[in-house]
Order: C-alpha cells, then sequence, then structure tokens
C-alpha cells in the first residue's frame, strides 16, 4: 500500500477520534411565552358613536346663504353604551369652510356654526329633543336603552364667484363616559 493511501486513512481515522471524543453542546437558554388574561364584569359596556348620515344642504346657488337645511337633511350619529349612563358630547371638529372637490379643486365655501345648531334627537329619528350650542361640549345621557341620537345643522355662505362643483368638509364627534 502506498503512503498516500495510509496517510489519508490515517487523517480520517484521527478525525473520527477527534469528533467522538469532542464534548456534546447543551442549550443553554429557552424561553416561553404565557398570557395574562381578566374577565371584568359589572363595568359599563363600551362606547360607540357612528356617523349615520352627512350633513347635505343640497344644490346652492353662488352668491346665496343657506340657513340650516330640513331636518331629514341634518347630519346624525349614532351612540351607543351604558343604558342612562352620563356622557359629554363635543364636537371635536367643525370646520369654517368646505373645500372643493374635482373640477372646484382649491376653492372653499364658508360653513358656520350657530348656537342651536346641535340637536339632541328621538332615538333613532329626526325629531328634535333639545338644541344645543356645537361648539361647546354638551353633558346629556344615553336613554335606559343604551342609546343617543345627536344632529349637526349649520349654514353655508357663498360668493357669486364661487366655483361650481361639490364641497365637502369632516365634522368630527367625540363622546366619553363622565
Amino acid at each position: 500500500m502506498s503512503s498516500l493511501p495510509r496517510l489519508m486513512t490515517a487523517a480520517m481515522a484521527l478525525a473520527l477520534c477527534t469528533a467522538l471524543a469532542s464534548p456534546a453542546t447543551a442549550q443553554t437558554t429557552a424561553n416561553a411565552s404565557i398570557l395574562a388574561t381578566a374577565t371584568v364584569t359589572g363595568g359599563f359596556a363600551a362606547l360607540t358613536a357612528t356617523g349615520t348620515q352627512n350633513l347635505e344642504f343640497g344644490t346652492i346657488d353662488a352668491g346665496t346663504c343657506v340657513a340650516g337645511c330640513p331636518p331629514v337633511n341634518n347630519g346624525r350619529f349614532e351612540i351607543t353604551g351604558e343604558p342612562s349612563a352620563s356622557v359629554t358630547v363635543s364636537f371635536t371638529i367643525l370646520p369654517s369652510v368646505l373645500d372643493g372637490q374635482g373640477p372646484a379643486t382649491g376653492a372653499t365655501i364658508g360653513i358656520g356654526f350657530g348656537v342651536t345648531d346641535g340637536k339632541r334627537l328621538t332615538t333613532g329619528t329626526t325629531t328634535i329633543v333639545e338644541t344645543f350650542d356645537p361648539a361647546a361640549a354638551k353633558v346629556t345621557a344615553l336613554d335606559a336603552g343604551g342609546e343617543l341620537w345627536i344632529g349637526i345643522a349649520g349654514t353655508v355662505t357663498t360668493v357669486l364667484t364661487s366655483t361650481n362643483g361639490d364641497y365637502q368638509g369632516t365634522i368630527q364627534l367625540t363622546v366619553s363616559y363622565l
């Protein structure tokens, strides 16, 4: 046998012995997770607010002022939560202008809100129970079924040189338990 194959056999045997003689490495860390959970009872129902109808002024002639609109066109919000709970209702965004859309992009028309443009409505209807100033927080309560309906009216003002087209702005309501 030549010396090269013997040398290779010896090297392979030495490598095998070294591998078998090396100590095994154990896993030195491990992780596990659990959840912390709780079930709350006897508290308040979750409070929700949903915009159910946009404030619709309809078609307006340039150079005119449209104060309010029929109650059926008022903006409306439905609030649900804990029956008979006291809440604060605030209009946190009341725009002072409506921004032009499409061909009217870049143009604006004025919008304003008077001290009686906030409306507390009979549940699920357009019947006004009381009016309030939408620029101020309103303290009221959900009904025995856990509902409250809020409406909003306003006044839109255009000038003779207003650009034809659609205009819009965001009105945002925030409600919180007292």
